[in-house]
């Protein structure tokens, strides 16, 4: 195994995935990194919790060769039995990694989970804990079907992905919590786009302000001021994860643009 490669991958990660633009992309170039890295997974997975009324999370599914599916969780498959006894369950409570090999499956508290294993003839089988930033817990899962499983060395570079894996997690996760937000009064699908659209144009959001205008001769300077900031703190706290750098640019402007009155 290549562990420069890995480290590679890892510096895609916290670059932002620059050749990536949603989480499926991210997910499939992720996994056929490390499966060029020589890590020979199978297939992966990525559970995260949603902020919507009907849909508790979203599961993301790789198989090498195969295009990532999506798909959603409903708030009554948390009370299923499945559910209750699977290893995304276990380790959203424990926050801990959970590993299963199948030579190991005599010992293991779920049957269905080794029954799993054998229709699709995996080896190995890791989930391992995306915790994000206010403590709240995910799960990715990985899975082999390499005989004797995951080498030491395999599940070492899986792990060293986790942090850098949960920050885009989180960013990803955000972003669509703010669209259903705006999907809630705009109507289906329509958030998203108003965000995408938010992202590319957000330098124009002032453009008025940062002329000396009418409204400028009008105002005092500290209202100016403290409007302007109102303005940008609102901004920030949906979109920042996402658009950080624009917003990074327009608060340099507001700045000049005060200093210049």
């Amino acid at each position: 195994m290549n562990f420069s490669d890995v480290r590679l991958a890892i510096d895609w990660l916290i670059s932002g995935c620059p050749s990536a633009s949603t989480p499926q992309q991210v997910l499939a170039e992720l996994c056929n990194r490390l499966v060029c890295c020589g890590i020979p997974l199978s297939c992966a997975e990525v559970f995260v919790r949603t902020l919507h009324p009907n849909v508790m999370g979203r599961r993301f599914s790789w198989r090498v060769g195969s295009d990532v599916e999506i798909s959603e969780i409903s708030f009554d498959s948390l009370k299923s039995p499945e559910f209750k006894n699977s290893p995304v369950a276990q380790v959203c409570e424990s926050g801990v990694a959970f590993r299963l090999r199948l030579e190991d499956a005599d010992r293991s508290f779920n049957s269905l989970l080794i029954h799993a294993f054998r229709n699709e003839q995996l080896t190995d089988f890791l989930a391992t804990p995306l915790v994000f930033s206010n403590g709240e817990t995910h799960v990715a899962t990985w899975a082999t079907q390499q005989t004797g499983g995951f080498a030491d060395d395999e599940i070492t570079s899986l792990e060293s992905i986790i942090g850098p894996l949960a920050r885009i997690a989180e960013v990803y996760a955000l972003r669509r919590t703010a669209a259903n937000l705006l999907d809630t009064y705009v109507g289906h699908d329509t958030g998203e786009r108003i965000l995408l659209a938010f992202s590319v144009r957000t330098e124009l959001v002032f453009p008025e302000l940062l002329e000396k205008t009418a409204l400028v001769d009008f105002l005092k300077q500290r209202e100016i001021n403290k409007t302007l900031r109102r303005c940008l703190l609102c901004l920030r706290l949906p979109f920042g994860h996402f658009v950080q750098n624009k917003l990074y640019a327009l608060e340099s402007r507001v700045r000049n643009f005060l200093e210049s009155l």
